[in-house]
């Protein structure tokens, strides 16, 4: 809350056109800031999203086309494999040309299978059966052509579908191939076939493709959408595809010194060893380029639109500063006394009518600075009459010291007569006599209030004779308490008036003086004529509106106001009283004794 505070005086002492400057940066510019970058990172993003999304269905579907092609060659290597005209021709042993020429001539599947199914480009079969000749279909496999890798890994992993990136000796290229060992159904080896697949119809898999992807196994590319990049390794475009997640995959890329997206699709064909990888390298200028635009676009809307607003507010807020500062100086010239001024601020809104009061206002205080001078010179006129009949008065007044030693020659006459009662009676109306006519505002000490107290109870007692009785418990060290004179004095007498001087038969006053809790408490209590209910909460009342104190007990109320105002407002006086059974009055006033140990003193008479 202080913090909330301190801001709010600060930001009051900011001028207003300030104000509304700062308040239109944070309530119109930061927001729009925020909604703009908000919007620029989601349009970038969903564009984003699209395009991946868009790209990992075209993946989907080259796969699908991938493995069309795949099931292909491998449904023609199982035929070819288990062929047993093709057993039989790899096994023979030939006696003449012509014989090998004529079992050539009868079979011609494999020539079938290259004229229906233009995704295979070539299908060969190398022997190591020296009596065949050699036609496109079968070949020798001579040392250079046991050297080569893939048909190395044909014998390494006999029996299964391999696929490689294989050298072709005699067309001296590179193609994507099947290769699988051929074994008699008595297991012996052969040969190797070789189903060499069609690069062209590899390509046009990719050709619609609308960034760059491509095909590769083993970290080599072949097939991609840009020709040239076939038979190159995939680590020398900076892109690793040696993953073995069977899901699509996408991750951020530098790809020629800029930003690309590169979703990733491994899987690995039916009845196979090897996988194969699919990549679609998206860049991401091009992608969000629309979206760049639009937001581009919108920007400059935006950027007219809030340069425009914030003309208009220094212009707006000029205008009401201006008037401001005017209506500020006409009213600095009332604050200085010059009530002569006119405001000249014109206008309908609060500026302006604020100017119309600040007029109506000068107006006022002149009627008003007019009648007050009248009444203070009327006022002045009563206060010299006052002060003359004042002085009247005190003119007339008996001298205090005059009182005194009137009253100490009656007490001595008294005394010397033998009768010690009037004089014991006489001396403490004495006392009481000074103690009223020496009163001030300054704390005296509690056992002089005591012994006035006591003093009055005697006279009262002398007055009423058996009638009347008082007892005095003081259970504190007194000497240590100083309180403001008369506080319980005129309790102590509105007891006797109001309770016990009407009273038909024998009255007491009980004096208690205690500590508790952490109060000094002083109780009054009679047993005199006691008040109603509604008579206790109209004097309660009273005694706590200084405006409308009830004159019968105006002691009580001067006490309780004098209290509070010299103590505090948790200290003064609380009375409780029943009809026909008397009255309690405690007076409350803070505890500031320091002294210890148990003190009990009991004055009764």
């Amino acid at each position: 809350m202080r913090v909330f505070n301190t801001f709010i005086n600060k930001l009051n002492n900011i001028k207003i056109k300030k104000k509304l400057i700062i308040t239109y940066i944070i309530a119109v510019i930061v927001p729009v800031l925020i909604v703009g970058i908000i919007l620029t990172y989601g349009m970038r993003k969903m564009a984003l999203n699209s395009t991946i999304k868009e790209t990992t269905a075209n993946i989907e579907r080259i796969q699908i086309r991938l493995e069309e092609i795949f099931r292909i060659a491998v449904n023609i290597a199982s035929e070819i494999s288990l062929d047993e005209d093709v057993h039989e021709i790899l096994s023979t042993q030939y006696q003449s040309t012509w014989e090998v020429v004529k079992t050539y001539w009868n079979y011609d599947d494999i020539r079938k299978y290259l004229y229906f199914y233009p995704q295979i480009k070539s299908i060969r079969i190398y022997s190591k059966n020296i009596t065949l000749l050699e036609n496109w279909e079968f070949m020798k496999a001579t040392s250079k052509t046991e050297s080569l890798k893939w048909y190395q890994k044909a014998y390494d992993d006999e029996g299964k579908f391999i696929w490689d990136y294989a050298y072709d000796e005699i067309k001296d290229e590179y193609f994507l191939s099947l290769i699988k060992v051929i074994k008699n159904f008595d297991g012996k080896s052969l040969g190797v076939l070789i189903i060499e697949l069609n690069k062209d119809y590899l390509q046009s898999v990719l050709y619609q493709e609308p960034f760059e992807t491509f095909i590769s196994t083993d970290g080599r590319i072949v097939a991609a959408k840009s020709g040239e990049l076939a038979g190159k390794y995939d680590d020398m475009l900076g892109i690793k595809t040696d993953q073995k997640e069977w899901d699509a995959e996408i991750l951020d890329i530098d790809y020629n010194l800029h930003p690309h997206k590169l979703i990733l699709k491994t899987f690995c064909p039916e009845n196979s060893i090897s996988s194969f990888q699919i990549v679609s390298v998206i860049p991401v200028e091009n992608i969000v380029k629309d979206a760049n635009e639009i937001l581009l676009l919108g920007a400059q809307i935006i950027t007219i639109s809030l340069v425009l607003a914030l003309v208009l507010i220094i212009i707006f807020s000029n205008g009401i500063s201006k008037r401001i500062r005017i209506l500020s100086q006409e009213m600095h010239k009332v604050v200085l006394g010059d009530f002569n001024t006119y405001s000249t601020v014109e206008g309908k809104d609060e500026i302006g009518q604020l100017s119309a009061d600040l007029n109506h206002m000068i107006r006022s205080i002149k009627k008003l600075i007019y009648e007050v001078y009248e009444a203070n010179l009327q006022k002045k006129q009563l206060d010299i009459k006052q002060k003359e009949i004042e002085f009247k008065m005190l003119a007339s007044q008996i001298n205090p010291h005059f009182l005194y030693n009137a009253l100490e020659t009656i007490r001595m006459k008294a005394h010397s007569r033998g009768e010690n009662e009037i004089a014991r009676i006489v001396k403490m109306f004495g006392i009481i006599m000074r103690k009223n006519l020496e009163v001030t505002n300054k704390a005296v000490p509690l056992e002089d209030e005591i012994n006035l107290v006591r003093s009055y109870l005697e006279i009262q007692k002398f007055r009423f004779n058996d009638r009347m009785t008082y007892q005095i418990n003081i259970h504190i060290n007194i000497e240590n308490y100083t309180i403001l004179p008369l506080l319980l004095q005129p309790v102590v007498e509105n007891a006797f008036v109001h309770g016990l001087e009407n009273k038909k038969g024998n009255g007491e006053i009980i004096i208690d003086v205690k500590e508790l809790d952490n109060c000094l408490v002083i109780t009054v209590l009679d047993n005199g004529l006691g008040m109603t209910q509604s008579r206790l909460i109209s004097i309660l009342g009273s005694m706590n509106n200084r405006n409308e104190m009830n004159t019968k007990h105006i002691g009580l109320a001067n006490v309780h106001q004098r209290i509070k105002l010299y103590y505090g407002e948790q200290y003064g006086i609380r009375i409780e009283s029943a009809l026909n059974e008397g009255t309690k009055v405690e007076i409350i006033l803070p505890q500031k004794s320091e002294g210890g140990g148990l003190y009990v003193k009991s004055i009764i008479s």
